[in-house]
């Protein structure tokens, strides 16, 4: 089975929650952690199952694209600072 696969049947044929904190709803996508780090306050190993519900998801997807002060506070707390944030936050 592929990783798509995977996914799909996680989502579609298994039940599994939100992982952000004080969710409480149902994943409806998941994601594969590919490296060591942290995510919603959960340390994460390479192949570790990252569910999401649709709306976090949607937070998830929108960050890589954002500031870290753009950034929903649930994802704060883990997110790894970019230079280009204190540079922003220098001049701005």
């Amino acid at each position: 089975m592929n990783e798509a696969q995977m996914i799909d049947h996680r989502v579609h044929d298994e039940v599994h929650d939100c992982i952000r904190p004080s969710c409480g709803k149902r994943a409806q996508t998941a994601f594969i952690a590919l490296a060591r780090g942290r995510f919603a306050g959960q340390d994460m190993k390479p192949g570790d199952w990252i569910d999401l519900c649709a709306d976090d998801a949607n937070d998830v997807y929108n960050a890589q694209h954002q500031t870290y002060a753009q950034l929903p506070e649930w994802l704060k707390a883990d997110a790894k600072r970019d230079p280009l944030d204190q540079l922003l936050e220098d001049f701005g």
